[in-house]
């Protein structure tokens, strides 16, 4: 066979081989990348510190609860707030470069501060397994009125360390106002021991 030919066959043998592998390698490179970015936000939270897998840019936002019934998925159904506390960025003339990923409750975190207040009216809650329905009870009348209630605290009194105690055999809920996450359900049992149940949005994180 001439030289030349007998090169030219080996070259067509090896990119019959050649692209499908390469391919095969792009693909599931892509794969690997796309799961990593759209993968669901995990949050850890313990006595000591919250973190979240996605940030806590935002910082974080808590409930205290008062239940009165329970979903089949093992979460509050219905419930009073009793009071809220949250962590929150306390915004300064530095341009960061760095957001942590992880909250301190009994420790200072820089330029994070904590707010906490009880509520001047009853607040309901009625967890849909989609998000939840707020309501307000005016204390007069008794009514209950359906009310947009926004994950923060008015009392501008601030602290540099959780101003509130985390109790036994008690249910909260908490935002860290990620998009892929609609809210995040903790209960702490008898032991102290920490239980979280996330509730997944379906939006994707970018």
């Amino acid at each position: 066979m001439d030289p030349y030919l007998h090169w030219m066959s080996l070259l067509r043998i090896t990119r019959s081989i050649a692209i499908p592998v390469c391919a095969g390698f792009l693909f599931s490179g892509c794969g690997l990348l796309l799961s990593y970015v759209f993968r669901p936000c995990n949050v850890e939270i313990n006595e000591r510190y919250i973190k979240a897998s996605c940030g806590l840019t935002n910082g974080a936002y808590f409930e205290e609860l008062l239940v009165d019934s329970m979903l089949e998925e093992g979460i509050p159904a219905k419930y009073r707030i009793l009071s809220q506390f949250e962590c929150s960025y306390q915004s300064d003339d530095e341009i960061r470069k760095e957001w942590p990923n992880k909250l301190y409750f009994k420790k200072t975190n820089d330029h994070y501060v904590w707010r906490a207040d009880t509520l001047d009216q009853i607040r309901l809650a009625a967890e849909t397994g989609y998000g939840r329905d707020l309501f307000k009870v005016d204390t007069l009348t008794g009514d209950t009125i359906a009310v947009n209630m926004g994950y923060f605290v008015f009392n501008e009194a601030s602290y540099t360390s959780c101003p509130v105690p985390f109790k036994p055999k008690t249910w909260y809920f908490l935002s860290i106002m990620q998009p892929d996450l609609l809210g995040v359900y903790l209960y702490v049992d008898e032991h102290k021991h920490f239980h979280v149940y996330e509730q997944e949005s379906g939006v994707s994180p970018i």
